[in-house]
């Protein structure tokens, strides 16, 4: 597996022979053989100017607008604040919103009431600048972080994926057996005995547990 530097200042590192370089692309970032470097993914590493972690590039996303409206619209259906929301419709369609109503349901704008739904409505149909849009992901979640880059593209970090999180998990279970048969010796048939044996039978216990992961199993945006 090849791993990369991401940094939600700066973005994939490029380069740090004599200084960090950065660029918003994914296809320029600089690899490195997970088997050749200390750090795991999702691990932090220093490097002197941002905060940075190991990635897996090809985990990371590029969506389309219209996936990108669709993932808002579900980020804002959970937002409780009311008062987000209106600065959000400001940012993203324009005009003056202000939050109503006794349980703040309720927003105006141009002196027209809408509810939720109207809000949503707005969105689906508005022509949303891709800046506002992504400024608006980023500021509706906590678990995705999204960009623009050099091609305009709207990016994001992985999201919930359930052939992803299947391909990964038995990726670590395989990689778990195989450091258990170097490492641990084999000194017994049971895992009474034997702590290797032991180690192993719980390993393919994770992997039986995964062939009977289904799709519903699995986060959808509906769980932000």
């Amino acid at each position: 597996m090849k791993l990369a530097v991401f940094s939600r200042e700066s973005k994939f590192l490029t380069s740090w022979n004599d200084h960090c370089e950065w660029s918003l692309d994914t296809k320029e970032a600089l690899l490195h053989d997970s088997n050749e470097i200390e750090g795991k993914e999702g691990g932090f590493i220093e490097t002197g100017s941002t905060d940075a972690y190991w990635v897996n590039p090809d985990n990371f996303r590029i969506i389309e607008q219209e996936q990108a409206v669709q993932e808002l619209c579900t980020f804002i259906d959970g937002i409780i604040d009311g008062d987000v929301i209106a600065n959000m419709m400001t940012n993203i369609v324009g005009g003056e919103w202000k939050n109503s109503g006794i349980d703040g349901s309720i927003w105006i704008c141009d002196g027209r009431e809408m509810d939720g739904d109207n809000i949503l409505e707005i969105i689906k149909e508005s022509t949303i600048e891709p800046k506002a849009l992504v400024w608006s992901l980023n500021d509706a979640n906590e678990n995705i972080f999204y960009w623009i880059d050099s091609d305009e593209r709207i990016n994001s970090t992985p999201a919930p994926d359930y052939d992803n999180f299947r391909a990964q998990m038995h990726d670590l279970a395989q990689q778990m057996e195989s450091l258990t048969a170097f490492h641990m010796q084999v000194n017994g048939l049971k895992s009474e005995d034997c702590q290797s044996v032991y180690l192993q039978q719980q390993i393919s216990g994770v992997d039986m547990a995964l062939n009977g992961t289904e799709v519903e199993d699995v986060k959808s945006f509906n769980d932000f």
